[in-house]
């Protein structure tokens, strides 16, 4: 029996998802962002701002919280480039040193924090993001940490996009998170998630030469 198990575990173990959970960031990352949060965000933003930033009018700063963080993957020009057609999406990113945590109120993410390291030292680097904040919240809704996903988050500077993988569906899948919303551009939600060598092909059609 002993051999057995060993075996089955020999077979199971090859197949497991590269990104099964969310990474965990360390705890200077954690720290930093979680350290004065709410004076810090009421200190930064007015009721005059409120609405620039894309809080609504009648959201209350101090209810706010900070969910679960995603560290940012690039993609660069350079792995666009050399893509191969056939290598799985964990060949083509590499790991940042930011991490962008979702500000949530009222079980919506509104904004994210975002947490860098400067001079050897993890510190917040401010908040924005409205626009990737409502293709998160659709994104985190549709392939949720409760039904065992956990989305990746995935940046091309180049062109200034962002995109997002979700291994728990396979290794070939990158989709720029605009398109979650927009639906193509015909103002129409989908599901859809576009194939790792469609997106790297549009992409490298737009990078400049």
């Amino acid at each position: 029996m002993k051999y057995c198990l060993y075996f089955i575990l020999l077979v199971i173990v090859p197949f497991r998802p590269l990104y099964a959970q969310y990474p965990t960031p360390p705890g200077e990352v954690t720290a930093a962002a979680h350290d004065g949060f709410i004076p810090f965000l009421t200190g930064a933003v007015t009721e005059e701002t409120k609405n620039l930033l894309g809080f609504a009018r009648d959201d209350q700063l101090d209810q706010a919280k900070l969910g679960t963080p995603f560290q940012l993957y690039y993609l660069t020009s350079d792995a666009i480039e050399r893509y191969d057609g056939a290598s799985p999406v964990e060949s083509v990113l590499s790991q940042s040193d930011l991490w962008y945590f979702p500000i949530i109120i009222n079980d919506r993410i509104k904004l994210l924090l975002y947490v860098g390291k400067r001079n050897g030292r993890w510190m917040r680097a401010g908040i924005g993001s409205a626009g990737l904040a409502d293709n998160l919240q659709e994104i985190t809704s549709r392939w949720s940490a409760a039904a065992g996903y956990t989305p990746l988050l995935v940046q091309q500077s180049t062109i200034g996009v962002y995109l997002f993988s979700i291994p728990q569906v396979d290794t070939h899948n990158l989709t720029e998170t605009d398109a979650v919303i927009t639906g193509a551009g015909l103002g129409k939600k989908t599901a859809r998630l576009s194939s790792l060598d469609e997106t790297i092909n549009n992409l490298r059609a737009r990078i400049p030469r």
